[in-house]
């Protein structure tokens, strides 16, 4: 008889479940309200900032998270620093240094052995005071850091939490007289020293914006016996229907007292596997449990399976006591990255479960520059997109934020897989020792974070520093990074960077590639050559404007026209010069440039529609030659033109939809060539399917001239050529007028994919083909 757990149903989520506490258990609360805030010209310390009788009540009253821009901001300190060209009346801000301040009591039922502040996320250089005694210094905005303050903290009086960020510019004279000499001295010497978000500094996605703060919880833990220190799931091997899964659990007792570790897997509430350890005296222990799961249920990605995920509990207890728990939800599967197929010759495809899985997938980068405002609402808002996109992948770019946890428990949930950059991007980064040893510490962090998601896929060592810099490597990431991986998640492949792979890194012959060629035609030569040969696009993507409401956020109404690149329109730290490649782009794709604002929001939209169908429809019918494709990108960090699809205030481009047909895991797509137009179906699914493949040949806006019926199959994870029209059979008489409507049908009746083929080229068609493949998504 199998032994029944609490319902969890009970519970919003799984993490909910670690605020129930009880007397004896270990105290855990989050420092969120009370905080007081105050910036300093000068210094701070001098003035006693850091001591406890200090004065604070004239000092900003805030709550954590926190970033001090944002804090200006909501008190009408600073204007909008996303509106016009604010942003360059701020520049004092990070030249300053920011104090919090926090007064508070320990709880007085609460029996303690040993008391921590556990600082979750502290954006960069940072100080921390307690009762007027430094307990830390920390220059790393991904760490996690805990500190013993049991010698510190007041048992019985108010205690008084100081913590001072120094400004990152502080010994540093910028003397920059132009773009090239700001890119040489500040973007690529100045900024690898710091780990902070990268794209702080400024980027061509971002504004060069240095925030600062505590953007994560600040927690107050009180520990009697000892504690849970990390949980760690992983599947060792599956075996047709059984499933090897290994738990190890890191105990820390801080008495020498006898304890108990008893791990259980629940599926649904209901226990199917438990196991229970005994452990002697004080230290850190590992305690390791090997459960047998029958009747494996495995996550998948979610356009071929079930994300199925189960929950492991780990309760320690003392004299049968519960001291700690944790909950900790997880998915069985394997996963490979194949670089090598059986003949030896070059591929690059993930396996999940021992099958291929060929990736649809977008860049993902933060969406907000003030990272303080991703919140849950945000992550589950966009990540519902991203999915109704068709997208099994998210590519989570090395040059902004590791993301909060609930965007992985929402991936696991959805069955969107990740491929997951380390923090580090264009640049050559420091090979000292000190440099090296805090990017392992972090990377040791992050790992130990996420490693029981199951939605990671891959660790990847950086973004484009390989490519830019070092194509023979780096220590960080051929050494520090590997090692880590290596040692703490031995169960994920790791790539040194993004791209890699061959003599030059960025090869599309080998490894992943980024391929960039702005302002070039998207049907180019170069495109061409590229797209027919790469083996996985982990970046691809095409400018375009977001729509006119998006635009009136950020730029005044008598700015709108024309476009003026040295203002808001194309705005950035470093111009790429961005809206010129953007109007060749668009001159070659529509003969001539827009006329109007409208109509210039309206072209780039569509260019960039077509550019990302286009390039996808054509790595498909590579499967699995090519092994995925990863557009660039999801959304916006600020409102700016850019290669997003949804803008920073979530309102979808064009691309949108363009996307969603292009990503369905069924898809029938046409190839239109001179001498015929070739109809092609793609089936991504693990299951074959015998369907009806109908064609029609329409003239605008309904006319049908002709049908074609034919009954199809089409294999599992394959893909076919259907059918070839040549030119004469297609019979047609006006082109800009003309297209072909294609449909595949179940046995039953049900669609399984639509899609249309125009035969001319945008700027002849005499009709929007945009409102016809927004009719064809929503239909």
């Amino acid at each position: 008889m199998m032994r029944h757990s609490p319902s969890l149903s009970t519970y919003n989520s799984v993490r909910e479940l670690n605020i129930i506490w009880r007397e004896e258990m270990v105290y855990r609360e989050k420092l969120s309200s009370g905080w007081r805030l105050k910036g300093f010209k000068e210094d701070g310390e001098k003035e006693g900032a850091y001591k406890p009788d200090y004065n604070d009540k004239d000092w900003m009253k805030v709550n954590i998270p926190s970033e001090v821009h944002l804090e200006l901001f909501k008190r009408g300190y600073i204007d909008d620093p996303f509106f016009h060209n604010n942003l360059d009346k701020l520049l004092w801000i990070p030249s300053w240094e920011w104090w919090y301040r926090l007064r508070f009591r320990l709880p007085s039922h609460v029996d303690y052995t040993k008391a921590f502040m556990v600082f979750h996320g502290l954006d960069t250089l940072a100080i921390a005071w307690l009762n007027g005694k430094i307990i830390g210094s920390f220059k790393n905005m991904f760490r996690t850091y805990k500190v013993d303050v049991t010698d510190v903290v007041l048992r019985d009086e108010e205690n008084v939490l100081a913590i001072k960020f120094d400004s990152i510019l502080k010994g540093y004279k910028a003397t920059i007289r132009n773009w090239s000499e700001w890119r040489e001295k500040e973007w690529l010497r100045f900024r690898p020293r710091f780990r902070k978000a990268q794209m702080s500094f400024g980027w061509d996605i971002a504004p060069k914006l240095l925030t600062i703060g505590i953007w994560k919880d600040v927690e107050l833990l009180l520990v009697r016996n000892g504690i849970i220190e990390d949980v760690y799931v992983r599947t060792r091997r599956v075996k047709e229907k059984e499933a090897e899964v290994e738990v190890l659990v890191r105990i820390t007792s801080y008495r020498d007292r006898e304890s108990l570790v008893i791990a259980e897997v629940l599926d649904k509430g209901e226990i199917i596997c438990s196991g229970k350890k005994t452990l002697k005296g004080k230290g850190t222990q590992l305690v390791e449990f090997t459960f047998r799961v029958r009747d494996a249920k495995l996550w998948w990605p979610w356009d071929v399976g079930e994300p199925y995920l189960y929950t492991l509990k780990v309760e320690l207890l003392y004299d049968n006591e519960p001291e700690d728990e944790r909950y900790i939800r997880f998915g069985i599967r394997g996963v490979k990255l194949i670089t090598k197929n059986q003949q030896g010759r070059n591929t690059f495809r993930f396996v999940i479960n021992d099958v291929p899985i060929y990736v649809r997938g977008i860049n993902w980068t933060p969406p907000d520059a003030i990272f303080v405002r991703i919140d849950k609402d945000r992550y589950t808002k966009l990540l519902r997109m991203v999915k109704d996109m068709n997208a099994n992948m998210l590519r989570i770019w090395g040059g902004g934020i590791y993301p909060h946890d609930i965007f992985y428990d929402l991936c696991d949930e959805m069955g969107i897989m990740i491929w997951q950059d380390f923090m580090f991007a264009c640049a050559d980064y420091p090979r000292d020792k000190e440099f090296l040893n805090e990017a392992r510490e972090e990377a040791k962090d992050v790992v130990k974070r996420l490693r029981n998601h199951p939605s990671i896929i891959l660790w990847c060592g950086d973004n484009e520093c390989d490519a830019m810099f070092h194509p023979e490597g780096h220590p960080l990431n051929r050494v520090v990074l590997k090692q880590v991986c290596e040692e703490l998640d031995p169960t994920r492949p790791y790539w040194p960077s993004s791209p890699c792979g061959g003599e030059r890194p960025s090869s599309p012959y080998e490894g992943d590639t980024h391929i960039w060629h702005h302002g070039t035609y998207y049907k180019a030569d170069i495109y061409e050559r590229e797209l027919e040969v790469a083996l996985f696009i982990s970046e691809i993507g095409h400018l375009s404007c977001p729509d006119m409401k998006t635009l009136r956020s950020y730029i005044p109404e008598e700015r709108l026209w024309p476009p003026n690149e040295d203002y808001r329109f194309g705005y950035h730290p470093w111009s790429l010069r961005r809206l010129k490649r953007l109007e060749r782009a668009m001159k070659i794709y529509w003969g001539e440039l827009p006329k109007s604002i409208e109509e210039y929001i309206r072209v780039s939209q569509l260019l960039q529609a077509e550019a990302y169908k286009y390039w996808v429809e054509k790595c498909r019918r590579r499967k699995f030659n090519n092994g995925g494709i990863v557009l660039w990108n999801v959304t916006d960090c600020w409102p700016q033109c850019s290669d997003s699809i949804i803008d920073y205030f979530g309102r979808p481009k064009i691309a949108y939809y363009y996307v969603k047909i292009a990503f369905s895991p069924i898809l029938v797509l046409a190839e239109r060539r001179e001498e015929d137009v070739v109809i092609w179906v793609v089936n991504d699914t693990l299951k074959s399917i015998r369907c009806i493949l109908r064609i029609a040949h329409c003239k605008y806006p309904d006319e049908v001239k002709w049908k074609y019926e034919s009954e199809i199959s089409v294999p599992a994870n394959g893909v076919i050529v259907a059918k070839r029209f040549s030119q004469s059979e297609l019979k047609i008489v006006d082109r800009r007028k003309e297209y072909l409507l294609m449909e595949l049908l179940s046995k039953d009746g049900i669609t399984l994919s639509k899609n249309v083929c125009f035969l001319t080229e945008t700027r002849e068609l005499e009709f929007p083909p945009e409102y016809m493949i927004i009719r064809l998504v929503k239909s």
